[in-house]
């Protein structure tokens, strides 16, 4: 078939050596551009007045001529709008091809780096050891935490006692106190009672003289 194997684009479709071709357009940018803004490529084809107007005679000549140049003038506008989309479409194409070429690059870098330490038979075991060593220094950190906690719970229930035994002390000082005063006040009752029962007596004796 005519054309097949043709890119044919905005740009190159409307070339004399292309004109009996069985495509309009083959380039994917291209098509894109028309279907995105609703254009049949056959609507960018260029026809000539004397083809048109041979193509509707039912019209007066002023008729023809007025619809002709509407037409044409609506065809170079659209086949402009259609050429700028496609240079914008390929621009973008561009870049998210070269984004993801280059992002494509440390992925696959760090992809295989990943892979790499997965893959050797003694990282895991070295893995494995770490984790073993933290674990038991959280468990001699815990153990020390507890250490210290009985420590001060020790300390407090000494100092309590001490204080306890202090308080009973003193209450024994106290009332001991107490017993030795009671009994000097009772021997010095004793002898002023004493005393005056001496002096009675020689009183009496003195009258009885």
């Amino acid at each position: 078939m005519k054309g097949q194997g043709l890119r044919l684009d905005l740009y190159n479709f409307d070339l004399p050596q292309h004109q009996d071709c069985a495509y309009i357009l083959t380039s994917p940018r291209s098509l894109e551009a028309c279907r995105r803004l609703s254009i049949k490529p056959v609507e960018l084809l260029y026809i000539s007045r004397d083809d048109y107007e041979a193509a509707h005679p039912e019209q007066s000549l002023q008729e023809r001529l007025v619809t002709y140049h509407s037409l044409e003038r609506r065809r170079l506008k659209r086949l402009r709008e259609a050429r700028e989309l496609r240079d914008r479409l390929l621009v973008d194409e561009e870049r998210r091809v070269r984004t993801l070429s280059e992002g494509g690059g440390e992925g696959s870098s760090g992809t295989l780096q990943g892979m790499t330490a997965t893959s050797l038979p003694g990282h895991s075991k070295e893995r494995q050891g770490e984790e073993v060593d933290r674990n038991k220094e959280e468990e001699k950190e815990e153990g020390k935490e507890e250490s210290q906690q009985r420590e001060k719970d020790g300390c407090s229930s000494s100092s309590a006692s001490v204080l306890g035994r202090q308080d009973s002390q003193a209450s024994s000082s106290s009332s001991s106190s107490s017993t030795s005063t009671s009994a000097a006040s009772k021997s010095s009752s004793k002898q002023l009672k004493d005393q005056e029962n001496l002096a009675r007596s020689l009183i009496s004796r003195q009258c009885k003289l």
